[in-house]
């Protein structure tokens, strides 16, 4: 498929169900291709009843969560579902605790883009669903400040 095809392929489900595959597909979700944005009221989002209704949660933000699933919805756990824009991907900075050389590469495959290794620590960056999968891995990190 070209390039081109593709874009329009994404463009084609976006209008119909406001959930598009996004190019290209995270290696945490390669069965999960649409993406969507739900718009949390002022007290949050459930998230609990979103992850059991089958979507994983790409990116956390005070007003929305971008969300990964295997279909294209209409609505997750009982929120409607909107268009995910680019700009609604949050990349989160962090200082990873490691062991040695082997827990740098270990987090480099799960896909963390990292900017520096220490002697004990990692600095890189991921998307929530990525931090996520690193805490479970056992991992400890903590948010670097951004100016």
């Amino acid at each position: 498929m070209t390039v081109a095809a593709g874009f329009a392929a994404v463009l084609t489900v976006a209008v119909a169900v406001a959930v598009a595959p996004v190019a290209p597909v995270f290696a945490a979700e390669k069965n999960q291709k649409y993406r969507g944005k739900i718009l949390c009221p002022r007290g949050g989002c459930d998230e609990a009843a979103v992850l059991r209704a089958g979507a994983r949660v790409i990116t956390r933000e005070p007003g929305y969560l971008v969300v990964a699933l295997d279909s294209p919805q209409k609505s997750v756990g009982g929120y409607p579902m909107t268009r995910v824009k680019e700009s609604d991907y949050v990349r989160r900075v962090v200082r990873v605790a490691i062991g040695g050389r082997e827990d740098a590469q270990t987090l480099n495959a799960m896909g963390m883009d990292i900017f520096e290794v220490g002697e004990d620590y990692v600095l890189g960056q991921g998307m929530d669903f990525l931090l996520d999968d690193i805490a479970r891995a056992g991992f400890a990190f903590a948010p670097v400040p951004q100016p």
